[in-house]
């Protein structure tokens, strides 16, 4: 070999080493950081059955695991419910008679909870999936930040700019079917991107579509972006379809079995919630805290369309999944209220941290940035680190100002105001509730009558019947229920109370059933 030929390979081979030790550094950082986002999460997870969803979801997954759809209503004896009451029904179940409810949440996310029940105690089941859940999302959006043609250390990028996003954390550690319903979206399209190589990667696109349906119904919206991104052969659509059609089946059984309806499910119509009027708050809400939520890079995601040359069929997908989501909910009641609603366009979120890098390097490159910042360059290092930190250093910030760390710390509450209760109150007793209905449904065998379902007559029923049979009369309430009872008068005669577990109060019922409401305080 030629002193030329030797001279020419050895800064190949430097460049060749310099790159391996570089993946390889990436590779280990990115370890440390999963490692650490999953102590975060883990530690902070609250999963239990609190408030409608959380406890809906826990009851539906203990009862897969009894092989129940219709489950009796626990009454006061001698004091029946009328047709459809909420009299004795907890929250997230809805009545089908005088004597059975049904639970109204989709079968999705309690069926994981079910399997996980197999594998470790009830207590952790739920914490398990959700954690599950957070870490599979950040590498999830990994692995579409590479799918959409992103560098590793950009699709590092956006694995950050979704884990750390306030609603990200926030719903990761309730336990809500938002994140969920987000991994098993993505899942999907990452499959579907890929479905042009193989028909395999169709067929499995259309399973995990099908089971993002299982887990929100209205997951059904991804489907046209996915076979947007699978392409226009028949083959491949076919496969898609297939794969989609025994999640459908087992969909359409449950929903015909517990709810004799195919689409609307335990939901109801819902069809008087999509306004026009909604349309005009709804974009001025995603205008004020989309670039807040997924950082103020997420504003570029609204240049996409510019890269149609380069990314054709990617800008066409992406595009779509964004805009089957936002337009979907952007008349819907309840997603300009806070930006909390804003966990219904979880699943679209991957597609527009995506989009919104993709705009961004092609802007660097068309400003030639990359004479200053060579690729592999301690300077592009540097401002990787630099960039990595600010986009951090803001997540952190609003995840502070939100008060996202603490969520699942206060669902703690709820199992603790149970076992509190189970203390001080006799187990026969029945317990007046509604923001702890579910909960108590779950974690206690007590009779639960719903506060806000009843009338002066059903009050005296209840209240004499209880007496009777020597059961005491309790209430268990939170803030909402308390200002809700005060302002509607809702209960009679007079009450005192015993104390209170972290926010909730424990009322124990003295007497009176045509006297207005009096509550005591203990001394």
């Amino acid at each position: 070999m030629s002193d030329a030929t030797a001279t020419a390979s050895t800064p190949n081979r430097d460049e060749s080493h310099r790159g391996r030790f570089q993946r390889r550094l990436l590779t280990v950082l990115l370890l440390v950081g999963l490692f650490l986002y999953s102590g975060l999460i883990g530690m902070r997870i609250g999963a239990y059955a609190s408030g409608s969803d959380s406890s809906g979801y826990l009851n539906v997954a203990r009862l897969l695991s009894q092989g129940k759809i219709v489950v009796n209503q626990r009454l006061v004896p001698g004091v029946p419910a009328t047709d459809r009451s909420y009299l004795y029904v907890p929250l997230g179940f809805r009545s089908i008679d005088t004597k059975h409810m049904v639970a109204t949440y989709p079968i999705g996310l309690p069926f994981l909870i079910t399997i996980a029940s197999f594998l470790c105690s009830w207590s952790y089941a739920a914490k398990w999936v959700m954690w599950a859940h957070a870490l599979a999302g950040a590498i999830l959006m990994y692995a579409l930040g590479r799918q959409c043609r992103l560098p590793p250390g950009w699709s590092a990028l956006a694995a950050l700019i979704l884990a750390m996003s306030p609603l990200y954390v926030d719903f990761s550690l309730v336990l809500m079917s938002d994140v969920p319903a987000a991994v098993w979206v993505m899942a999907a399209m990452i499959c579907a991107l890929r479905g042009r190589e193989h028909t395999g990667w169709a067929l499995a696109a259309g399973a995990l579509t099908g089971y993002a349906v299982l887990i929100r119904p209205s997951n059904l919206l991804v489907a046209l972006p996915a076979m947007l991104a699978i392409g226009g052969s028949p083959r491949r659509l076919v496969a898609y379809l297939v794969g989609g059609m025994p999640l459908a089946i087992v969909h359409v059984a449950y929903n015909t079995a517990a709810h004799v309806s195919l689409v609307s499910g335990g939901y109801g119509d819902v069809s008087e919630l999509f306004r026009w009027s909604n349309v005009g708050p709804t974009l001025a809400h995603y205008g004020k805290w989309l670039p807040i939520l997924l950082t103020p890079l997420a504003v570029l995601a609204l240049g996409l369309p510019l890269l149609w040359r380069r990314h054709g069929r990617l800008v066409l997908v992406l595009a779509a999944w964004i805009l089957v989501y936002v337009t979907f909910y952007v008349s819907y009641a309840f997603t300009h209220e806070t930006w909390w609603y804003l966990r219904f366009l979880l699943p679209a979120f991957p597609a527009i941290a995506a989009a919104a890098l993709l705009v961004a390097r092609a802007g660097l490159e068309y400003l030639n940035v990359v004479r200053f910042l060579p690729a592999g360059s301690l300077r592009a290092w540097s401002a990787g680190f630099a960039a990595t930190a600010l986009l951090f250093g803001f997540d952190f910030h609003w995840n502070a100002e939100l008060s996202t760390f603490g969520s699942g710390d206060g669902e703690r509450n709820y199992p603790d105001a149970v076992a509190w209760l189970q203390r001080e109150a006799h187990p026969r007793a029945v317990i007046f509730a509604m923001q702890m209905s579910g909960s108590l449904y779950y974690y206690s065998g007590y009779i639960v009558v719903r506060w806000d379902s009843i009338d002066a007559q059903n009050f005296a029923q209840i209240t004499a019947t209880a007496a009777a049979a020597s059961r005491p009369v309790y209430a268990l309430l939170k803030p909402y229920d308390i200002e809700q009872i005060r302002e509607r008068h809702e209960l009679f005669g007079t009450w005192t109370k015993l104390g209170a577990a972290h926010d909730t109060e424990l009322w124990r019922y003295e007497g009176g059933t045509s006297d207005p409401f009096v509550l005591r305080e203990t001394r």
